[in-house]
């Protein structure tokens, strides 16, 4: 992939969480990493790290990504987020990275819930992701 198809695929506009989106996916804050504050990641400062060097094939079952626990019954049209519009996502690597998370895997999804449940769709049980261990992204995390 391209930088400027990187660019372009991850740079949507940031947005901030919905009620609905809380209480549908749970307390995905990241409080052991910061726990005297809220905290979010701009996906943009994951550009740099998209590289070819940086992509490894996991298994899905070591990934913890929000709606996990919700597949397939609230995924795609039932989508808790995007109610269908992202349900037939392009296939690119999302991006994952040893941060805690609700389910205690070995990975936490920063980018890619929809491509993940699409592949899961598939039949498919692993596949590439780009991985920035947390060490390189602490700095990024912004207060919110």
């Amino acid at each position: 992939m391209n930088s400027s198809t990187k660019a372009k695929w991850y740079n949507h506009p940031w947005y901030k969480k919905t009620a609905y989106e809380v209480r549908s996916f749970g307390d995905w804050g990241f409080h052991k990493e910061f726990p005297f504050s809220a905290v979010d990641i701009p996906i943009e400062s994951c550009l740099p790290y998209l590289t070819e060097e940086n992509l490894i094939v996991v298994q899905f079952e070591d990934i913890a990504w929000k709606g996990k626990h919700l597949y397939p019954h609230q995924s795609f049209d039932n989508c808790p987020c995007c109610f269908g519009a992202r349900k037939d996502p392009e296939l690119y690597p999302g991006i994952i990275s040893d941060i805690s998370n609700p389910y205690n895997d070995k990975y936490r999804m920063i980018d890619g819930k929809h491509r993940i449940a699409k592949m899961i769709s598939m039949g498919l049980t692993e596949s590439q992701f780009y991985f920035i261990p947390f060490s390189v992204l602490k700095r990024h995390f912004i207060s919110v």
